[in-house]
């Protein structure tokens, strides 16, 4: 569904405090073309992640919208990955499921077919080649086809950023059986995710491109 088009994956009872975080586990994905032909979509880690700060009060309701976006692996499959930026509880809602329950009207005001705004051009990541245990991978950002100097790359827990080339590089643990990066830049952010191969197996074909808008 695109712009504010939602539908209700369920509710739940919380209870009221701070919260930093919301799961989405996902049993299983169909993925379908617009032709109608089967797709190779899939989600690597089978949970949906995203980092939100919002606040639950005692005897309220909060709406919590949840955006997903399908990227091109590079080997013609695809993954699902969350967008940050057009996710949280200050997002306009247009409930195709149950007009009636849409809001109108979102936090400024503003008609609810309006977005949040983002960094313009898309965001795009990919491993440099195979990613391999024990050895060094390379993420390479790009931008509207162009390098993006000074993107933020996380990789557990640490942050690199890239160089004039727009790549960093880091070490794969040698028991890595899969690694997950997020690259952040001026307000556009993607999450890319790669199997690793063993350094003694056959090589596969590479994995691991994601784009955002």
């Amino acid at each position: 569904m695109k712009g504010a088009n939602s539908s209700l994956v369920d509710e739940y009872d919380v209870a009221s405090g701070d919260y930093t975080k919301v799961f989405l586990n996902v049993s299983e994905v169909d993925g379908r073309l617009t032709s109608g032909e089967s797709a190779d979509v899939k989600l690597p880690s089978g949970k949906l992640q995203l980092n939100q700060n919002f606040t639950v009060e005692s005897g309220s309701s909060v709406d919590f919208v949840y955006d997903i976006n399908v990227v091109e692996r590079g080997n013609g499959g695809y993954n699902i990955r969350p967008v940050a930026s057009e996710s949280g509880t200050d997002v306009p809602i247009k409930r195709v499921d149950d007009p009636e329950a849409s809001e109108s009207e979102d936090a400024t005001g503003d008609d609810a077919e309006t977005t949040t705004p983002t960094a313009s051009g898309e965001l795009s990541a990919t491993f440099e080649g195979i990613v391999i245990a024990g050895e060094n991978t390379t993420v390479h950002v790009a931008r509207d086809g162009e390098v993006v100097e000074g993107a933020t790359v996380t990789y557990d827990g640490t942050e690199y950023t890239t160089d004039a080339n727009g790549e960093v590089t880091f070490a794969v643990p040698s028991d890595a059986e899969e690694i997950e990066v997020t690259v952040d830049y001026e307000g556009a952010e993607t999450e890319l995710t790669a199997t690793v191969q063993s350094g003694n197996g056959p090589t596969p074909v590479p994995e691991g491109t994601a784009t955002s808008n």
